[in-house]
């Protein structure tokens, strides 16, 4: 139906191995759930995405840990957008991310959290300072634009993550002051925001601030 939708996607070792060995611990376990028996082409899970039509609408793919160069013909860049979570890329241990083949091909990067089961965190900024530390070589630009623009763009929302004229104007304060890179300020801040903008109007104003 070409519906636009999420999922995650090439994230694991053992996902790899389902789809490439029969009775993978991976496969028993899902038959042992579902009652089914697991009959998947010897390919890799990014390879299959593709074949049954993933990448026909939008569609944000989570993790994509294990995306090599062979598989970029099959993702086009105008409707693939890959979703990356730091923290929950290392809890896990996966395969080290491609941000920077991504990112050379232009292909819609956003950065994310996952979720609690694999990150005690979920602040955007914890993923920027991870995100900083695991590939230094990345400007802070673009790993501000992956936490703002890339990430509204990714979910569907174009008009979103910008300060600029046509886009929503909802913001986020971080205090900054002129001594050093705003961006890099930034991404050290922690503690509560001054205040939140929806529509540019102030929704959120913490007590004190």
């Amino acid at each position: 139906n070409r519906i636009p939708l999420t999922m995650h996607v090439g994230e694991s070792r053992e996902e790899a191995e389902f789809f490439r060995r029969p009775g993978s611990p991976l496969a028993l376990w899902l038959e042992e759930k579902s009652g089914v028996q697991w009959n998947l082409p010897s390919t890799d899970p990014i390879t299959h995405a593709a074949r049954i039509g993933l990448w026909k609408s939008a569609a944000q793919a989570v993790h994509m840990n294990l995306a090599r160069p062979g598989h970029l013909p099959l993702l086009p860049r105008a409707r693939a957008r890959i979703a990356y979570c730091p923290h929950s890329h290392e809890y896990f241990r996966h395969p080290r991310f491609p941000l920077e083949m991504f990112l050379s091909k232009g292909y819609c990067v956003a950065l994310g959290t996952d979720g609690l089961v694999s990150n005690d965190g979920l602040s955007m900024f914890g993923e920027l300072r991870l995100a900083h530390k695991l590939h230094p070589k990345v400007p802070l630009e673009t790993l501000w634009d992956m936490a703002t623009a890339a990430g509204a763009k990714s979910l569907g929302y174009p008009r979103g993550g910008r300060l600029q004229k046509g886009f929503d104007a909802d913001v986020i304060g971080i205090p900054a002051g002129r001594t050093r890179h705003p961006l890099q300020q930034a991404l050290e801040f922690r503690g509560k925001v001054p205040f939140l903008a929806l529509d540019g109007k102030i929704v959120f104003r913490p007590p004190n601030c």
